[in-house]
């Protein structure tokens, strides 16, 4: 359900769900890459939405500025395989039939799911007036060719895209670290060609891999012997809570009290989950969202220090260097190789 503004009596191809009524559009096909921009530019939403193209994948990136929840009427025949991520804001479909649970993906999560037909409502909710999300869709034609020919591969999941039934591989998932900084090189990404075709795809299958990884340790979950279903639905709780709050982070004693966890479960527990820290967490959350605004936000470096909960951007300057081996001011100077 790729982001757009969507007319309700559009019959809609290629899960291209953007209305050219609400926008100006252009596009750049290179041999391998079709590369798609479109400014969208009405009273409840306005910014813009960019695409890349390849054989089997389309990546889109969007940036809105929307003031209020808005509803869609969206219909469209054709297979339907996404990963959705919400960055900013969040979005829920309702099928007409309600035959199946909706599905909502709420801001700092995603969701891969399949549809063999698309006849519902689409749900946009902003954030602070803004919706940021990527969305990537997938050809039946490319996970087969992926996983040569063995969707079972993906459980039940493979076996309802075989068979064409409704079906939700990962559903409002919280997107990790590391997928948020494979999301951060696709949109950074300025290779042109083969060479930017073979980039996407190779980031594109990254992030297939992470997802199914994830849904594995999930399965898992309930094996640690020191935690309950419960518990670990709230060790789910305290990383939300950490990636909401990295500003003005809570103690170990705070996220104990507000998730319910006592200090032992909440550090042993979270480390042995997500295969981190609580603080390593904070600070991979802090320094890739840094990242994230020196390169799209025109922020001094003090500023982007403040927002990701340094007081002093010098103690920020020496902890991006760390963790990514190269300066803000570099970055932000283009002299990162």
């Amino acid at each position: 359900m790729a982001i757009g503004i969507i007319n309700s009596t559009q019959k809609m191809c290629n899960t291209n769900y953007i209305n050219t009524d609400y926008l100006s559009k252009s596009a750049f096909t290179q041999r391998y890459v079709k590369e798609e921009i479109m400014l969208v530019n009405k009273l409840n939403a306005n910014g813009e939405i960019k695409r890349n193209s390849i054989d089997g994948i389309s990546v889109s990136f969007s940036q809105l500025n929307q003031k209020e929840v808005v509803d869609y009427q969206v219909h469209a025949e054709e297979e339907h395989l996404e990963i959705f991520f919400e960055l900013n804001g969040s979005k829920s479909y309702e099928a007409n039939d309600r035959r199946e649970r909706g599905l909502e993906t709420l801001n700092g999560r995603y969701s891969f799911f399949y549809y063999p037909v698309i006849d519902g409502t689409l749900t946009f909710v902003p954030q602070k007036q803004q919706f940021k999300a990527v969305d990537i869709d997938l050809t039946i034609s490319f996970i087969n060719r992926l996983f040569c020919g063995d969707l079972e591969i993906m459980g039940h999941f493979g076996k309802n895209i075989i068979n064409k039934k409704d079906s939700v591989f990962a559903r409002n998932e919280t997107i990790t670290p590391r997928m948020m900084l494979i999301l951060q090189e696709l949109s950074e990404n300025e290779l042109t060609g083969i060479l930017k075709k073979a980039y996407i795809e190779s980031k594109t299958i990254e992030l297939l891999l992470l997802i199914i990884k994830q849904q594995e340790d999930n399965s898992c979950d309930y094996s640690l012997p020191f935690l309950s279903k419960e518990d670990v639905e709230k060790l789910y709780y305290a990383r939300e809570i950490i990636s909401d709050n990295i500003e003005n982070p809570y103690s170990i004693r705070e996220l104990a009290r507000i998730t319910g966890l006592n200090e032992f479960k909440l550090k042993k527990g979270f480390r042995e989950k997500f295969n981190t820290t609580v603080f390593n967490y904070l600070f991979e959350i802090r320094m890739n969202h840094g990242k994230s605004i020196i390169l799209d936000e025109d922020k001094s470096i003090g500023e982007v220090a403040l927002i990701v909960g340094y007081k002093n951007p010098a103690h920020f300057t020496t902890a991006f260097r760390r963790y990514f081996g190269f300066s803000p001011s570099e970055l932000r100077k283009g002299k990162i190789s």
